[in-house]
Order: C-alpha cells, then sequence, then structure tokens
C-alpha cells in the first residue's frame, strides 16, 4: 500500500511538472503554434500512460 501512495505522489508531481509549462505555453503562445503545442502535451500524456502501466504491472506481478 505504501509502494501505491509513493507512485501516486510522484505521477501527480510528474503531472504537474509537464502540465504547467505546457498550459502557459498554450496561454502565451500564437494560434500557429497551439498545434504544436497540443502535440507535445499528447505526447507526454502516452509517456505517462506507458510509465504507469509499466509500473502496475511491476507491482502485480
Amino acid at each position: 500500500m505504501e509502494i501505491f501512495s509513493n507512485l501516486q505522489t510522484q505521477m501527480r508531481l510528474l503531472l504537474h511538472l509537464i502540465l504547467l509549462p505546457a498550459v502557459l505555453n498554450v496561454i502565451l503562445m500564437s494560434p500557429r503554434n497551439l498545434y504544436a503545442s497540443i502535440m507535445l502535451i499528447s505526447s507526454y500524456m502516452v509517456l505517462i500512460v506507458t510509465l504507469c502501466n509499466m509500473s502496475l504491472s511491476k507491482l502485480t506481478s
């Protein structure tokens, strides 16, 4: 159970570290760079989901 809470804290921290600059970029950037920002955010999300799945499978096995 302790491993799980530690993992959750790490994931939350990672999410904040990634999402804050991304959101700032979307707000500050001009519309032509919006597509690039969205692509960057979605690729980060895929990475996070993959990391989550990997750590969960390691925990369950």
